[in-house]
């Protein structure tokens, strides 16, 4: 989700650059860059993207005023030049937030758009070289004016106005403008067989070229691509937080377009599509006797409020890039990491190497990477007094990587998915782990007295299942939704033990225990928190069989003494993680 935001911001100029292409163009013979132009009003602050279907940049264009303001954008020439504008589109991003607005109308089924319930906003494959699109008008559709969408005044003949190609609309606004593609549009199993949606593989039978998809290849449609819109609300894949249209926001879905190049053949688009940038944010409650654990439904100093995210968020959070080490086949001799309108990032490229853990990890609050102990150079310690201010799903950043033949590439992607609050313990029940009629009631478990001085650690012996109530985690609302928390659904709880008794030198630490992943299906989509929310709202229940997990790791046995494991949560689809320490004695 919002992988490729934001080129964008302050009038960052990327007409050149490549980000994340993940499929190969149907190239025409043409080598004379194209050239969109417009006169575009009420986009006062934003920043225009041409957007090629695989989720190049092509060009783009800060916007200072609303007055009307002529746009010319011209593809790479040279080296990096396009044959085809086919499924290009228009995007609109926050120049000051690195936000996604919305997409740019250029043409609608009837006479009339403000009737019109299917809209198109993709160029044909006959779009001529120089195409004019007249006035193009940008409306702000939320109350915080951070999502809306453009349109042209004249349906344009550029177009491609195909069925496969229509969006959905209503009244001419797209389906997915307000709700970052938020809201329901088809049912997942029926985007798969229908409409323009095609299998990710066929038989040998299929016909055409592997790259293509014929021979039994890989099938790369092109709705699966970072410019593609899987469920046609008007919301590419990109910026779309449920890009496939279902009932589920894509933290909370297994099952999201993405497309499968490893089988075609490989020309520029597909290279640079293995040379992806992902970003995830690790946040833990780590503290002895649960001191900094936060939960909409805790109390006291455990209530998040404001205040506590804020600094609860300064104190335990970090930011984890997966570093680009490849692109095209040339090894990456450099990198550097920018924030793009994000206020805690660096404003200009710092470069940056990864850690012992094969990944780049920013403490945020503290501005250091990896283990390092002395502040990053560009990475200054933050501190946060706002939520505007907060790491969230929708902040982009940008990673620049050079490589040994000194080919430069720029990539951009967000986090997509920033939790807020933790997994909170409510109680816990030890029972033989042949029982199968205990730890049912609620008078079956000891709670958790988060009032108490010190909290006794919990014991668990190897022939018992330690079963845990807890309260979900949450997140912020996000534009579109009502204001509040949002308890988590549809996420996978795993046992993780990074120091077994003893310490890691005896051999008996099993780290993640995949075996005993809990996914929660009682709630299979976020919720907003409610004092009032009954158990299956606000609380789950996972059972661990921790001997099962050491037996499921070759040369671990059981070991006896104090140990910590914590409780990791994580999204089905993408995103990053919480987790809360637990105490344990292992008898």
């Amino acid at each position: 989700m919002f992988a490729i935001v934001a080129l964008l911001a302050a009038g960052v100029g990327l007409s050149t650059t490549s980000v994340s292409a993940r499929a190969p163009q149907v190239q025409s013979a043409t080598s004379t860059p194209y050239t969109v132009k417009a006169s575009i009003a009420g986009a006062k602050n934003k920043t225009v993207l041409l957007v090629a279907k695989t989720g190049r940049v092509l060009a783009s264009k800060k916007i200072t005023s609303d007055t009307a303001t002529a746009v010319t954008l011209t593809t790479p020439s040279g080296k990096s030049k396009i044959t085809t504008l086919a499924g290009a589109t228009l995007q609109l991003v926050s120049s000051t937030s690195g936000d996604y607005f919305g997409p740019v109308v250029l043409g609608w089924k009837g006479t009339k758009l403000t009737s019109a319930i299917g809209v198109y906003t993709k160029f044909s494959s006959s779009a001529t070289t120089n195409i004019v699109l007249g006035t193009i008008t940008v409306k702000n559709v939320s109350a915080s004016n951070k999502q809306g969408y453009g349109y042209t005044a004249i349906s344009s003949s550029q177009v491609d106005k195909t069925t496969a190609s229509t969006t959905k609309a209503t009244k001419g606004v797209p389906k997915g403008v307000g709700t970052y593609g938020k809201a329901t549009t088809a049912s997942a199993s029926a985007l798969f067989v229908t409409g323009n949606r095609s299998p990710m593989f066929c038989p040998p039978t299929c016909p055409g070229p592997p790259a293509e998809g014929g021979g039994g290849g890989a099938k790369v449609d092109v709705d699966d691509l970072d410019g593609g819109d899987a469920d046609d609300d008007g919301i590419p894949n990109a910026f779309d937080v449920n890009d496939d249209g279902d009932s589920k926001v894509d933290s909370a879905d297994s099952v999201t377009p993405e497309p499968d190049v490893s089988g075609t053949s490989i020309d520029a688009a597909t290279c640079e599509a293995a040379a992806s940038f992902h970003i995830f944010t690790n946040y833990k409650a780590t503290e002895n006797n649960f001191t900094d654990t936060l939960n909409f439904y805790g109390t006291g100093s455990h209530e998040a409020t404001d205040a506590s995210i804020f600094t609860q968020v300064g104190k335990s959070m970090s930011m984890v890039f997966s570093p680009i080490t490849k692109v095209c086949g040339e090894t990456v001799k450099k990198m550097e990491i920018k924030g793009v309108g994000v206020s805690y990032a660096p404003t200009a490229y710092a470069e940056v190497t990864a850690g012992s853990t094969g990944d780049i990890q920013w403490r945020i609050g503290e501005g250091k990477l990896n283990q390092e102990s002395a502040v990053a150079t560009g990475f200054s310690a933050q501190t946060f007094t706002t939520r505007d201010s907060l790491p969230s799903g929708q902040d982009t950043f940008m990673q620049r990587v050079t490589t040994t033949s000194d080919k430069v590439y720029e990539f951009t992607a967000t986090a997509g998915f920033v939790f807020v609050t933790h997994p909170m313990l409510q109680g816990y029940c030890v029972k033989t782990t042949a029982d199968t009629t205990s730890c049912v009631s609620g008078s079956d478990f000891t709670q958790i007295n988060y009032a108490a001085s010190s909290i006794p650690t919990i014991s668990v012996a190897s022939t018992e299942t330690l079963v845990l109530r807890m309260y979900r985690p949450q997140r912020f609302a996000i534009d579109g939704e009502p204001s509040g928390l949002y308890n988590l659904g549809g996420f996978k709880y795993t046992p993780d033990m990074p120091n077994p008794p003893g310490g890691r030198t005896d051999g008996n630490n099993f780290g993640k225990c995949d075996a005993a992943t809990y996914t929660d299906a009682e709630m299979k989509t976020d919720t907003l928190a409610s004092s009032s929310d009954s158990a299956p709202t606000s609380t789950l229940q996972a059972s661990w069989d921790l001997q099962a997990c050491f037996d499921a790791k070759v040369g671990k046995s059981w070991s006896t003494g104090t140990v910590t494991i914590d409780i990791q949560v994580e999204p089905s689809g993408p995103g990053g993680n919480s987790a809360q320490k637990l105490f344990l004695t292992l008898t």
